[in-house]
Parts: C-alpha cells; sequence; structure tokens
C-alpha cells in the first residue's frame, strides 16, 4: 500500500465514534498485512528506492539551469533511472557534445589571433615604409 493511498483510506474513515473505531480496527490488519507482505516481498526497498529516485529526479530539475534543452532533461531523467552506468554514458555523451560546440569557438579565437598578427603586421609594414620613404625624400 503506497502512503498516499494510506493517507487517502485514513481520510475517508468517518461517522459516528464506534463507525471510525471500527474502520481504524480494519485499517490496522490491512496495514499490517500490507507491512507482513512487504516485508516478505521486499517491496518495501522497491517503494524507498522509487520515492529516492522521485526526490531525486526532482531535485535534479530544480538545480539544472534553465537553458538546459528539454532533450536533454530527458536524457538526464533517463540516465537516473536506470543507474550509474547510464550517468557516466549520458557524461561522456554530453562531453562530446561540449567538446563538439567548443570547436568552433576556438576556431574563432584563432581566426581572431591572426587577424590581430595580421594587423599589427600591416602596421608594421606601413611603419618600415614611411621610414623609407622619409629618408629617400632626404638629401
Amino acid at each position: 500500500m503506497k502512503r498516499a493511498e494510506g493517507q487517502r483510506r485514513l481520510e475517508e474513515i468517518g461517522g459516528d465514534r464506534e463507525e471510525a473505531l471500527h474502520g481504524y480496527v480494519s485499517f490496522l490488519r490491512e496495514l499490517e498485512a500490507a507491512v507482513a507482505q512487504a516485508r516478505k516481498d521486499k517491496s518495501w526497498q522497491l517503494e524507498a528506492a522509487e520515492t529516492f529516485a522521485d526526490l531525486l529526479l526532482e531535485a535534479s530539475r530544480t538545480a539544472l539551469h534553465p537553458e538546459v534543452s528539454a532533450p536533454t532533461r530527458v536524457l538526464l531523467n533517463q540516465a537516473l533511472t536506470e543507474g550509474p552506468e547510464a550517468l557516466a554514458r549520458l557524461e561522456s555523451e554530453l562531453a562530446e557534445r561540449l567538446r563538439q560546440a567548443q570547436g568552433p569557438e576556438e576556431l574563432v579565437r584563432a581566426l581572431r589571433t591572426r587577424r590581430r598578427c595580421l594587423e599589427l603586421r600591416t602596421r608594421c609594414l606601413d611603419h618600415l615604409a614611411a621610414v623609407f620613404d622619409a629618408r629617400r625624400s632626404q638629401p
């Protein structure tokens, strides 16, 4: 029995005092049977894991930067539910995407540096031309 279902059932118990007491006793027996079955099946571990995964997913959703795309959020949710191997695969995939995305940026930086070098070279050549022109114009 899930917690939400138990809460709902408790809220439904009502009526006069005698009826409510019988409802609580009946519900207590059901809970004891559910606990015994959960211990036998170890389903409580699964429920705890599911609750932990839900909390982890919610925490990751709130911690992500707003610009993270929806497909990446879906991939993260899948990786979180699948386990450490899926998280490692996602990490390597995202690292590769980042490397590919930075490629054009590095190219732009290299082009800016080359442009600056060419500008300096042109200035130097202009300066040298001015120096040689000044020497020729002198007697």
